[in-house]
């Protein structure tokens, strides 16, 4: 069973094969899409499935200062 969405001028296609929109680029359903240092995946319309590392001059440093 597929979902179809409106594609243009009265065309449907899969929902699996939408494209995904990020930060006003258009990338392709199953595209590598780079955010920060991470890399996610364009499935079904959507930018997900990303990694979860930090990124280089990311880290967090806790000073204590002791009286």
């Amino acid at each position: 069973m597929y979902l179809m969405v409106p594609f243009q001028e009265g065309d449907c296609v899969p929902v699996t094969d939408c494209q995904c929109v990020d930060g006003g680029q258009v990338y392709q359903a199953g595209a590598t899409v780079l955010k920060d240092c991470n890399s996610c995946t364009c499935l079904s319309g959507l930018v997900g499935n990303c990694t979860q590392r930090v990124c280089d001059g990311e880290t967090l440093f806790l000073f204590l200062v002791i009286h």
